[in-house]
């Protein structure tokens, strides 16, 4: 199978896709900011060298 139609194969199946965008960002955006507070938790309770 060349590249073009495994790639027009993906668009077609990529359409019929339920999963809302908005809410995928979302979930990513909220995992990234819990990631960050952790952080700044973890290197609150470091020493400074």
């Amino acid at each position: 199978m060349s590249f073009t139609a495994a790639a027009v194969l993906a668009a077609e199946a990529g359409s019929e896709s339920e999963i809302n965008p908005w809410l995928v960002g979302v979930a990513v955006l909220v995992v990234f900011v819990l990631l960050l507070l952790g952080l700044f938790t973890f290197g609150k309770g470091r020493q400074h060298s």
